[in-house]
């Protein structure tokens, strides 16, 4: 199934939850922030398998500062 990722369509296994995806791109779950459809999900949604067409951003969390 096709899913927008970052703005670019990515082809993705059907049923796919955001866990495994951010798994397979090889982000640290913990300090990765997921939208999905325009909204931020909690990790305990993480599990929730993604739809066709969802469109999906992740974001490192990034520490530090002044």
């Amino acid at each position: 199934m096709k899913i927008i990722l970052n703005r670019q369509e990515k082809e993705v296994q059907e049923g796919i939850n955001v866990r495994d995806l951010v798994e397979q791109l090889n982000f640290d779950p913990v300090a990765v922030a997921v939208e999905v459809n325009g909204r931020l999900l909690l990790k305990e949604e993480y599990s929730n398998p993604l739809q066709e067409g969802d469109k999906v951003e992740l974001v490192l969390n990034m520490g530090g500062g002044v």
